[in-house]
């Protein structure tokens, strides 16, 4: 029962996206290779560095294939939300999608992908790819592709660490109790959240402006730059840096689709984006150090948490108690042992 509800609401999420889907049959170019125009959505404002480096990616594409892949860019959640969007991927309405790696740890057989979210777990753009690029990540792309249809064709994109943008500051584990606080519709930022005393509000990325502004959400949790984007400033008072969560970015694609290409266009495709991964994640941080002044040259107030900071604040996370609810063998997010995995990982 559970599986013929999960294919029904598939079909009915299919439905409400938008035609997208490519015409490779159309016509064949002078090399042999089918001509591909793909539709590539993400929710990340066009303002946003993201934009420029996805801009930069289909250039390169088309280029490298000889004109044969044309990469037709969405910003602005044009497309839907991120969810929308990668069952899109996944069931072939839609070609590819970018954004952070982390929105598909609810699917069957990906639950370890959830410790990314874990606040805290990682500390540095450099460790989250030591964990998928090891034993335990390889398997989870491997599942992603095999089991879902979804491949992912980077993992080095990487991005600046999450903060919050809120009506007031935190500084210790007892300032989250009774704040409402935007988060991914994912897991375990609810459970989380929830355990430090705040009240979670799971809203898609283009609806948390008019949460805060209507009073649904006190803040929100994500990366500065891609907050500032959204002008989330406008309508909060401070931005905490709190460095909590790292997480990497890249593009994906229709596994069937890619499969159906030559060898020299799924080439260009992977190639491409691995080497774009140094420049996304220089402009990324580059991007959030001009805003930051920009925040405070306006009179916004930033406060920067060193890592002591950040380990009071979710030290509540990291108990024995918190550790045996997200791995227990029946009920929790992971498997067991992940949390001590994750740290005997070498950045």
């Amino acid at each position: 029962m559970k599986r013929l509800l999960a294919i029904c609401l598939s079909l009915v999420i299919c439905c409400m996206l938008p035609a997208c889907g490519n015409d490779a049959t159309a016509d064949i170019s002078d090399s042999g290779e089918k001509n591909y125009t793909l539709k590539l959505g993400t929710v990340v404002a066009s303002t946003n560095s993201l934009q420029t480096v996805l801009e930069e990616y289909a250039q390169r594409v088309y280029e490298r294939t000889d004109g044969t892949i044309t990469i037709e860019i969405y910003p602005n959640s044009q497309l839907g939300t991120a969810l929308q969007q990668i069952e899109g991927v996944r069931l072939g309405s839609q070609d590819m999608y970018a954004d952070g790696l982390s929105w598909f740890q609810d699917y069957e057989g990906m639950e370890n992908l959830r410790i990314i979210g874990m606040p805290g777990a990682f500390t540095s753009n450099e460790h989250v790819v030591s964990f998928f690029e090891s034993e335990k990540g390889v398997q989870l792309w491997d599942t992603l592709e095999s089991n879902y249809n979804i491949k992912v064709l980077t993992t080095s994109w990487g991005r600046v660490p999450s903060g919050w943008m809120l009506q007031e500051p935190v500084y210790t584990a007892d300032d989250w109790k009774g704040m409402k606080l935007r988060v991914p519709e994912q897991q375990i930022w609810s459970l989380a959240y929830k355990y430090l005393g705040a009240s979670p509000v799971p809203v898609a990325w283009a609806d948390t402006y008019s949460s805060i502004q209507q009073g649904m959400a006190d803040g929100v949790d994500g990366p500065p730059n891609l907050m500032y984007n959204m002008s989330f400033q406008e309508v909060t008072n401070v931005l905490i840096m709190s460095k909590h969560f790292y997480n990497q970015a890249g593009p994906i694609i229709n596994a069937e689709l890619f499969e159906g290409m030559s060898e020299r266009q799924q080439a260009a495709l992977i190639d491409c984006a691995n080497e774009l991964g140094e420049m996304h994640t220089a402009m990324a941080y580059e991007e959030q150090d001009t805003q930051i002044k920009d925040l405070i040259a306006n009179g916004y107030e930033v406060i920067d948490f060193d890592t002591e900071q950040q380990q009071a604040l979710f030290a509540p996370l990291y108990t024995d108690e918190f550790k045996a609810l997200v791995e227990d063998p029946e009920d929790g997010l992971w498997e067991e042992g992940l949390i001590d995995y994750v740290k005997s990982l070498t950045p």
